[in-house]
């Protein structure tokens, strides 16, 4: 996994996604996908609130679910849970590699429904350990 680094957002349509319940997952997953990753860069965008509200977004404005990076052979999945918290983020996480690709690259935006829960400083310590046992997964 690398770092994600920003991209200008041009032009293209994408249909609007299929939401179920408060759960939109799987944005950019084609038919083809799975079968067509070998020769692309696959990022999964994963997290909460924010990223459902960003998938939703993304599929209705210019460039589509994956910011027209499918043109330099980029495709983006979106794993977006509304209420989600960071203990959800590992099997979620593994759920999902039951299915898809593995990512190239991972953004994650999670952490803020548990700051009412655990204190910051424990939520940073939890986070890293996963990060890092997430990490040698891929090793």
């Amino acid at each position: 996994m690398g770092l994600v680094t920003p991209f200008a957002l041009p032009q293209g349509s994408e249909p609007k996604p299929s939401i179920q319940g408060s759960t939109l997952t799987g944005l950019g997953q084609d038919s083809n996908h799975v079968k067509n990753t070998r020769c692309k860069k696959v990022i999964w965008v994963m997290g909460s609130s924010i990223v459902y509200w960003a998938a939703r977004s993304a599929c209705i404005r210019l460039g589509g679910k994956h910011l027209t990076l499918q043109d330099k052979n980029i495709n983006i999945l979106w794993f977006g849970v509304r209420g989600m918290r960071w203990k959800d983020f590992d099997p979620l996480f593994d759920n999902k590699l039951k299915s898809n690709p593995p990512p190239d690259y991972l953004v994650v935006h999670l952490g803020s429904n548990d700051l009412s829960i655990l204190c910051g400083v424990e939520l940073i310590h939890t986070i890293k350990d996963d990060v890092y046992s997430d990490e040698k997964k891929f090793h």
